[in-house]
């Protein structure tokens, strides 16, 4: 079988790969909604759902297929978490402002985890949101607003505790 080259990094690949395993970058067509993959004689059946799913992924997520974004990234996350965790605990104590300083460094870096699995390369968050498209703004927005939504959830428990 003969291999090609990644039009994005040149790296050397197999001609059925969806994705360049080098750079991540996808290869095949943009996925369309209820289609079937074309299939080669021979080829098992695959489920165009799950499909979809990865090319979405692909599209909009590229940090989930460098391995390298996403270690970063999971490492940046949990960071975060610790970091966030440690801020309720000092809020709890009443020392609000050093919790909201010690919560915003927390923010800072889930947001910065967020925007690398959303670019697909590790940068500094500017540059990264400065590339966004509609829907990656979207998906950032309702990421990043998770978090938030749980600390304040807490913390209104805590008070009414």
């Amino acid at each position: 079988m003969s291999e090609k080259a990644c039009p994005f990094c040149g790296a050397r690949r197999k001609p059925e790969n969806r994705f360049c395993v080098q750079c991540g970058s996808r290869l095949g067509p943009p996925a369309v909604r209820g289609a079937k993959p074309q299939q080669e004689e021979g080829e098992g059946e695959e489920s165009p759902g799950m499909l979809v799913v990865v090319y979405w992924l692909g599209e909009y997520f590229p940090g989930f297929f460098r391995l390298t974004v996403l270690i970063a990234s999971l490492v940046l996350t949990v960071l975060a978490l610790g970091i966030g965790i440690l801020a309720l605990v000092v809020g709890v104590f009443g020392a609000v402002i050093a919790a909201m300083l010690i919560g915003g460094f927390a923010l800072l870096l889930y947001w910065t985890a967020v925007a690398w699995v959303l670019s697909g390369e590790i940068c500094m968050p500017a540059e990264a949101l400065a590339d966004f498209n509609g829907t990656q703004w979207m998906l950032f927005v309702g990421l990043t607003a998770l978090p938030i939504g749980v600390c304040m959830a807490l913390l209104g428990l805590h008070g009414t505790a």
